[in-house]
């Protein structure tokens, strides 16, 4: 992946205020929301239990990890601006725009090149936040060019907050990125499909991209997927999309308990059980590594 170049003084944690929050959400809890049944609840399966939970979960209690964002100041003193202030504002400003994407009507009015803008910026902001993305954030840290004044470079690699404060300007690289790639695409189809029944899961990397991403850029020039809602889904993609069916809905389901590292949820206990056997099949006849090439032939 392409290193980023970090331009860093000192590092002055005294502009960070004491604010202290504790569960930090890795996905929105306006995404959450729209997979939970009418009672605002999920149904959980932990994958590295192997076991679907006995009790129903709220939004706010699922996809988060305690003090993800928060930045030790001194041995006394420690605060989660970052999560409370920055990455507020980021879902603030997403929120109308993806809940509109929600819960619209699917006309092509709804995807205006304002609200693919959009949608692109929170597609780039939810990638950097996931904790699968930690490892690329770290490698792309390591390697990029520190211009430091009084502080060893070293030094500043070694700070876990410094390393937090830096992970937030990863959306802004990719969207600087984005701008100057000399492969940009000319066009992007994208489309909307929703169905009457409750057929898609979220799990703990709610994308999927059909190839491995290696650049900046790829987040928002490789084909995707994204499901909305339990009942709508979202793709990105080169070639325009004939058809999205709900056929297709299982092998998605599939490839995000593939991905997933810990939790995927659901409003429907029967379609969570199902996709989880079906995954299941797949992984015992060694195929599941498969079931994206299966649900990217939709593309074709």
């Amino acid at each position: 992946m392409d290193s980023g170049v970090y331009k860093q003084g000192v590092c002055n944690y005294e502009t960070l205020n004491n604010q202290f929050s504790i569960r930090h959400h890795y996905i929105p809890i306006f995404l959450i929301k729209e997979f939970s049944n009418k009672d605002g609840l999920l149904y959980i399966y932990d994958k590295s239990k192997d076991k679907i939970l006995d009790n129903l979960r709220s939004p706010k209690s699922i996809f988060f990890e305690n003090e993800r964002n928060t930045v030790k100041i001194d041995d006394a003193k420690k605060t989660s601006l970052i999560e409370d202030e920055f990455y507020k504002k980021l879902d603030d400003t997403s929120a109308k725009y993806i809940k509109c994407l929600q819960t619209s009507k699917i006309v092509p009015e709804l995807l205006s090149d304002d609200n693919l803008a959009q949608l692109q910026f929170f597609i780039i902001n939810l990638f950097w936040r996931l904790p699968l993305t930690d490892f690329a954030a770290k490698d792309l840290i390591k390697r990029a060019e520190i211009n430091s004044i009084g502080i060893d470079p070293e030094e500043l690699r070694k700070d876990e907050g410094w390393n937090k404060i830096q992970r937030m300007g990863l959306y802004k690289e990719t969207i600087k990125q984005m701008t100057n790639s000399p492969t940009k695409r000319e066009s992007i189809y994208v489309k909307i499909a929703e169905f009457e029944e409750d057929i898609f899961v979220i799990g703990d990397y709610p994308l999927i991209f059909k190839n491995q991403l290696s650049k900046f850029t790829d987040l928002v020039e490789d084909d995707y997927f994204i499901a909305l809602s339990s009942k709508r889904i979202l793709s990105s993609s080169l070639k325009p999309l004939v058809k999205l069916t709900k056929r297709m809905s299982l092998n998605y389901n599939a490839a995000i308990i593939d991905q997933s590292k810990k939790y995927i949820a659901s409003n429907n206990l029967n379609l969570l059980q199902v996709s989880v056997d079906f995954y299941k099949v797949l992984k015992e006849k060694h195929i599941h590594y498969f079931v994206k090439n299966r649900l990217f032939e939709e593309l074709e």
